[in-house]
C-alpha cells in the first residue's frame, strides 16, 4: 500500500491529502477510528472554545496556503498541543515538503488502523 501511494504523481497524492477531512471538521462526518484517535489525543477536548478556533484558523491557513488538508496522525501525539505545534511548524514548509510530510502521515493512519485490524482478529479467535 505505501508503495502504491509512493509512486502516484504529485497531483495523485495531493488528491489524497484533499480527501481528508479537516481535524475541525463536524464530529458526525469523521468516521468512527478519527473519532476515536482525535478523542485519545485531546483534539476534541480542548480546553475552551478559543483553542478550537485558534485549530480551526491554522489548519484553514494551512489548506488556503497548500490546497489540501493538514494531516496528522492524531494517535502519534500525546496531547492537543503538540498537534496545533505541529500545524504551525508546517506553514512554514513548501508545497513539496508538506506534499511528502502529508503523504507519510497518511501512511503512518494506515498502517496504524491496519495493526488495528490484525489486532482485532488475533483477539477474536483468542
Amino acid at each position: 500500500m505505501c508503495q502504491f501511494i509512493d509512486d502516484l504523481p504529485q497531483d495523485g497524492k495531493a488528491g489524497i491529502l484533499r480527501s481528508f477531512l479537516d481535524l475541525t471538521a463536524r464530529w458526525e462526518s469523521l468516521s468512527c477510528d478519527s473519532q476515536r484517535e482525535q478523542t485519545e489525543t485531546g483534539i476534541r477536548k480542548l480546553i475552551n472554545d478559543e483553542e478550537f478556533l485558534r485549530l480551526k484558523h491554522y489548519t484553514n491557513l494551512y489548506r488556503e496556503k497548500f490546497g489540501f488538508t493538514f494531516v496528522i496522525c492524531a494517535r502519534l501525539h500525546d496531547t492537543k498541543d503538540s498537534v496545533l505545534e505541529k500545524v504551525l511548524e508546517h506553514l512554514k514548509n513548501n508545497e513539496n515538503q508538506e506534499l511528502e510530510t502529508g503523504i507519510e502521515e497518511v501512511k503512518k493512519i494506515m498502517i496504524q488502523r491496519m495493526k488495528d485490524l490484525v489486532d482485532d482478529c488475533q483477539t477474536s479467535k483468542l
